[in-house]
């Protein structure tokens, strides 16, 4: 008995989405981008599946895209940090009397010299 193609289509998008979440937790974006174009091909092959495979991987496309989004704040944080050493030092905040933040005026620095 041979397995039906969309059994088939199932296991290997199975096994490709195993691959992408530990591509996703060792931050290896370049496995990642060479796993689109055989997702998408899979995916159109699942067609016909039965309902518990198709929830089996639903399931994981679901934690999969919980993967990226946490990858997501991660780049985006460290873009955030990047910017923030990019622009100099911070100086001193304070808060004014309407509880707003604002930067508090510093002296330029200047060369003091002692003969």
């Amino acid at each position: 008995m041979t397995t039906p193609a969309p059994d088939r289509a199932a296991a290997a998008l199975d096994g490709l989405l195993k691959a992408e979440a530990e591509a996703l937790m060792r931050s290896d974006f370049a496995a990642l981008s060479a796993l689109v174009d055989e997702k998408h091909r899979l995916m159109n092959g699942i067609a016909g599946c039965d309902g518990r495979t198709l929830e089996r991987l639903r399931a994981r496309l679901a934690r999969n895209a919980r993967l990226f989004e946490a990858a997501m704040q991660g780049l985006r944080g460290a873009l955030d940090r990047i910017e923030t050493l990019a622009s100099g030092p911070a100086g001193l905040k304070t808060y004014d009397r309407a509880g707003r933040m604002v930067a508090a005026a510093t002296p330029e620095p200047r060369l003091i010299r002692r003969a």
